[in-house]
């Protein structure tokens, strides 16, 4: 929860900034820490080329005094006749050694740093502040000047310091290097020493007991060195030294050694001339010194190569570390600046969208990663909302223009009704007059039927009735002229009451082409047209039912129609016989039974008046039921019209509120 409420709080470009500036603070400490690693590498490999060349001077110190030493063994033994330019020439090579020393000291940090390392360069330096007062003592040829042991204690010294350098090399893939190193200067300092002090035994041709312990103990140390560079010096260089060791000087140096050894008589020293003894001595000297300078040369170049390779690694992980930073700052920029833009972009679009209802930006992404496909998905989505909306447009247009030819039919259909309802109650009113008509035939036929029922009774009156029956008769061919016209006017009602059902038909047919355009309108309305569907359906029901009605109705007229000119030509036949009574009434009034027959017809004629005027009446009460369920449909015909024209005006004034909601947009085609 923490973890998404601190995303929704960030930006995008911010978070990504946090995404990348975390594992680029990883890299850049892992960078810093690899080139501190190098940094280390390197004043190591300096440590090392520092320590290589303090152990080169150290080793130039004790070598050249170890020879100053030799010569002055000699020196001294001859009593000063031999050796004093051969000394005073080594005297220089060993002031020059002291300097190198002197100036490795005041230059190297190295001695700063390691208290050992000083410690033991302040001792050589302090021996070798002393060297001009032995070297005085040695010149005047004094015996107390302890020149040997001088010179000894000072190689000692400077070995020693020596050795104090060699152990700060931390370097473990040059320790036998190192080690061999050690033993070859050693064993060159006991070489010297013994050189020195068996240089002053055969000058004197006398050794003391001391002295001669003191040449035995250095020519042991010399076969001990000798078997601890057999077990630890490195192959390659073993074998130089092995090749050392098959030198005809070296072989010599060792035989003089040994028969020095086996003299028993110490006042009486056996041997070779000085000059000859020393000189190999000093060839053995420079045999080992030959291999150790080979060993320090290859140290120090080592070293060096050590300290340049630190130089260039380190040089190489900062260029690195500098490069991979701007890259990955340089990236990282590029990126956010990128999905930034990006992002505004598809940012503006839809904002525009909520806020302007502006949906024809598009964010143009075609990028195929996720940015790109937000993007294409906006698009898409403001292009079928455009659709939509510019189908909304047209659907609302198409609406409201049909709302309005409903409404427009709605009224049309009001007004046909409205007609059709009047004429059906005009209808009605003649049928309701037509009915009060046969029921007056009928009351007159009866009348007609019982006047001639006494007519016959009173056949044999009739002579004196004459009057009175001319006057009936005259009266009956105006009631039966009267008669006559009522049923040509019922035929002509019912010819109206014919077209006027034509009329209804017609209406009902329009009626229901009007609803089963409705219907499909409201079908295209879709679901805003599903209640007006409903209307028109109903409308469509009842006009059908209508015109069934009017059918009905118009097979009713007809069968009205019909008895109507039945009964008018019988009520003609009735005035034409009742004028050929009146007209030959005068020329009957001989036949009284001709009258009686004629009596007879009229009265048959009657009873068939009578029973068409009842049949009138029930077909005319009929009709007036009929016309009084038209009514009742032209009735709820009005209330349809009505509802219809209500669903439309609703409808349109929905269209219209949609359309003003749509308007507001403004889509790709706009």
């Amino acid at each position: 929860m923490l973890g998404n409420h601190f995303q929704l709080r960030l930006k995008l470009t911010h978070l990504i900034a946090v995404l990348v500036f975390i594992p680029l603070l990883i890299l850049i400490v892992m960078l810093v820490r690899a080139v501190f690693t190098a940094h280390q590498q390197v004043q190591q490999a300096q440590a090392r080329q520092s320590m290589v060349a303090l152990v080169a001077a150290m080793d130039g110190v004790a070598h050249q005094h170890a020879v100053e030493r030799g010569l002055t063994a000699g020196f001294l033994g001859s009593k000063g006749t031999k050796l004093r330019g051969e000394l005073a020439s080594q005297r220089g090579k060993a002031d020059k050694a002291e300097k190198v020393l002197v100036d490795y000291a005041q230059q190297s940090l190295l001695v700063k740093q390691s208290p050992a390392i000083e410690k033991a360069i302040v001792g050589v330096q302090r021996l070798l502040r002393q060297k001009g007062r032995v070297r005085q003592l040695v010149d005047s040829l004094d015996p107390s000047a302890g020149a040997f042991a001088y010179y000894s204690n000072l190689n000692r010294q400077a070995l020693n310091g020596l050795q104090t350098a060699m152990l700060q090399l931390s370097d473990p893939s040059l320790g036998n290097e190192v080690e061999g190193l050690r033993l070859l200067l050693w064993l060159k300092e006991r070489a010297g020493q013994a050189r020195g002090a068996m240089n002053g035994a055969y000058a004197s041709k006398k050794v003391s007991p001391l002295k001669f312990a003191d040449i035995q103990f250095y020519i042991n140390e010399i076969n001990e060195l000798q078997k601890l560079i057999d077990m630890r010096m490195p192959t390659p260089w073993y074998q130089q030294y092995q090749q050392i060791l098959q030198q005809s000087a070296w072989q010599q140096v060792g035989q003089l050694e040994q028969q020095f050894l086996a003299q028993t008589n110490l006042n009486a020293i056996q041997g070779p001339e000085p000059s000859v003894w020393f000189g190999l001595a000093t060839d053995r000297i420079k045999l080992i010194k030959s291999e150790a300078d080979q060993l320090s040369q290859f140290l120090l170049s080592h070293a060096a190569t050590q300290a340049q390779s630190s130089r260039q690694s380190f040089w190489l992980y900062a260029c690195l570390s500098v490069a991979l930073v701007i890259i990955v700052v340089a990236i990282t920029s590029v990126t956010m600046n990128s999905t930034a833009r990006r992002v505004k972009g598809i940012r503006h679009v839809l904002a525009d969208a909520a806020l302007n209802k502006d949906l024809s930006g598009r964010t143009k992404e075609t990028a195929g990663d996720e940015l790109g496909t937000i993007g294409a998905s906006v698009d898409q989505m403001m292009t079928e909302l455009s659709d939509i909306i510019e189908r909304v447009v047209e659907i609302s247009a198409n609406t409201s223009a049909t709302t309005d030819q409903i409404d427009n039919a709605s009224n049309r259909a009001s007004d046909c009704t409205a007609q059709h309802h009047s004429k059906t109650d005009q209808i009605a009113s003649a049928i309701a007059e037509m009915a009060q008509s046969s029921e007056e035939i009928a009351g007159l036929t009866e009348k007609t039927f019982a006047l001639t029922g006494e007519a016959e009774q009173r056949g044999s009156f009739s002579q004196n009735k004459t009057s009175e029956a001319r006057q009936s008769i005259e009266h009956l061919v105006a009631s039966l002229s009267e008669s006559n016209r009522v049923v040509i006017d019922l035929a002509k009602t019912a010819e109206e009451v014919s077209g006027i059902l034509d009329t209804i038909s017609g209406i009902s047919e329009q009626t229901n082409l009007l609803a089963l355009n409705a219907a499909i309108e409201a079908a295209r309305a879709g679901e805003l047209g599903r209640g007006f569907a409903v209307v028109a359906d109903e409308v469509r029901n009842l006009a059908t039912k209508s015109q069934q009605a009017t059918e009905e109705i118009r097979e009713v007229i007809g069968a009205i129609h019909d008895s109507a000119e039945s009964a008018i030509e019988h009520m003609n036949a009735s005035v034409e016989t009742g004028g050929r009574s009146m007209s030959l009434f005068d020329e009957s009034m001989t036949s009284l039974q001709q009258l009686f027959d004629e009596i007879q017809q009229v009265r048959s004629m009657n009873e068939q008046i009578s029973t068409a005027a009842q049949q009138q009446s029930c077909v005319a009460q009929e009709i007036s039921e009929r016309v009084s369920d038209a009514v009742d449909y032209s009735n709820q015909t009005l209330t349809a019209v009505a509802e219809t024209k209500q669903i439309s005006v609703e409808l349109k004034k929905s269209g219209d509120e949609l359309i003003a909601r749509v308007a507001g947009f403004n889509t790709a085609s706009n």
